[in-house]
This record gives C-alpha cells, sequence and structure tokens, in this order.
C-alpha cells in the first residue's frame, strides 16, 4: 500500500512522519525512512536495525526486508524511485510518502504528478494562510527571488486566493 500524505510548508508533515517512527519503534516492525535531497539523491536513515546507508535511489534490493518505508521530501523523487516504491509496495511493504505539492510557481512536482495515479491513499495535511490566516494553505510564495539555493530560500505558505493576489 502506498499513501501519500501532503500540505504546504510547516503543515506537519515531518512531525506526522516521526509520529509514525515513534508508533513503528515501540512495534516489533522493522522500518526505514528515506529523506529525498534537492540534488535527487536520498540520505537514508534506517532504524531498529542501528545502520546507516545512503543510496543515489531507491534500491528494492536494500528496502525489501522492511515492513515499512516512510519517505520524506517525496516530491523530489524520479520516475525511477517512483517505480521502485511501486514495486516495493507489490511485495505488500507498506509505503507512506510526506511531501509538498506544489512549486512556488503553483505548478505540481514532478515526483507527485508521478506519484499521485499509483496511490493507494491521498490525505492533504491542512495549515493555515501565512497572510490571511485562512486554514487552507495550499501553495508557496518565494519571498528571496535571488536565492537559487532551495534549503536556502524563504518561503511563505498562502491560500491560493493570496497566491493568485501576489502573482497578479
Amino acid at each position: 500500500m502506498i499513501e501519500l500524505y501532503y500540505g504546504a510548508m510547516g503543515a506537519g508533515k515531518s512531525l506526522e512522519l516521526l509520529n509514525m517512527v515513534d508508533k513503528l519503534s515501540t512495534s516489533k516492525k522493522r522500518f526505514a525512512t528515506v529523506c529525498m535531497n534537492n540534488e535527487g539523491y536520498i540520505e537514508s536513515r534506517f532504524f531498529n536495525i542501528g545502520t546507516q546507508a545512503d543510496y543515489d535511489y531507491i534500491n528494492v534490493d536494500k528496502l525489501m526486508n522492511y515492513n515499512y518505508i516512510l519517505i520524506d521530501e517525496c516530491q523530489l523523487m524520479n520516475e525511477k524511485d517512483i517505480y521502485a516504491l511501486f514495486e516495493l509496495s507489490k511485495m505488500g511493504i507498506n509505503i507512506k510518502c510526506y511531501g509538498l505539492l506544489t512549486d512556488f510557481t503553483g505548478n505540481l512536482f514532478y515526483g507527485i504528478s508521478k506519484l499521485i495515479p499509483i496511490c493507494d491513499k491521498v490525505k492533504e495535511i491542512e495549515s493555515f494562510c501565512d497572510r490571511c490566516g485562512h486554514n487552507k494553505a495550499t501553495h508557496h510564495i518565494k519571498l528571496d527571488i535571488k536565492a537559487n539555493d532551495f534549503n536556502k530560500a524563504v518561503y511563505e505558505s498562502v491560500c491560493y486566493e493570496c497566491f493568485r493576489s501576489e502573482k497578479l
């Protein structure tokens, strides 16, 4: 089963993942957490076995012995990663993905556009608009236009109405 939990920045997606880590840690389930980074590589943190490993892609052979795979920043996955997740889910492994739906231009991230069609469950983690307080922030506005580094740029989570008014 593949599940996607998406929301705006600051919605608590990573907190949801950490909550799942806590739940799985108290069970006897084997699980791996994978965090995508903006260069398209994976920083893997494996729990319950005391080892760490880094991969350039999601490797089915190295992850097939887990009950759960938790993926943070899933919007940064490529098509090869999505296919690997699909193969792992067919083996009965539960996969939970957490990430952003759209970029600061309002377009779906490539990884999300490929992930949604194969998901068994898609759930929004709601957050509030940083500008008007509306209870449905769905978009991001890049405040520092000159920042080219994804990790150093400053963003604001906004509702669609505030997003449209900024872009007009």
